[in-house]
């Protein structure tokens, strides 16, 4: 994972594959040649699972993470998304049928092992084709209970 100017990047070695995965600014505007001046949270648009197998992401480098989640089931809506803090010092695993999205670290750059099926089936919605918005991913240590 990347941040280029005001656009996170990432790179799946697991399915070969690299793509943009979040925005820092509006999405519409944001550029990579720009630098981002907010980073205490990002855009994202699109989310999926896998019915095949689970996930697993391990921050190498241990890099606190955002892990945003939503519950199995193909009703799924912007509101049942849920983002999850890991500091860094253990991996996530992802069941199967488990909305998500690539991780998102809290600094500017990360480097995640990551395993999953060798089938790799994938389920995906763009929340702004569905649902016109985009959700907006906290990127800070949460305070304390």
């Amino acid at each position: 994972m990347e941040r280029r100017g005001e656009i996170q990047f990432a790179v799946n070695c697991a399915v070969g594959r690299s793509y943009q995965t979040g925005w820092y600014a509006d999405p519409a505007s944001a550029s990579e040649n720009r630098e981002a001046v907010d980073t205490s949270r990002i855009y994202t648009h699109k989310a999926n699972y896998h019915p095949d197998g689970g996930q697993f992401f391990w921050p190498r480098d241990r890099a606190a993470l955002m892990a945003l989640l939503a519950k199995p089931g193909d009703g799924v809506r912007p509101e049942d998304f849920v983002a999850f803090y890991c500091n860094g010092r253990f991996g996530i695993h992802i069941d199967p049928n488990v909305w998500h999205q690539p991780v998102f670290p809290l600094n500017s750059a990360a480097i995640f092992d990551d395993h999953q099926g060798r089938v790799h089936a994938c389920v995906a919605i763009d929340l702004v084709t569905e649902f016109g918005c985009y959700l907006e991913v906290p990127l800070r240590v949460p305070r304390p209970i």
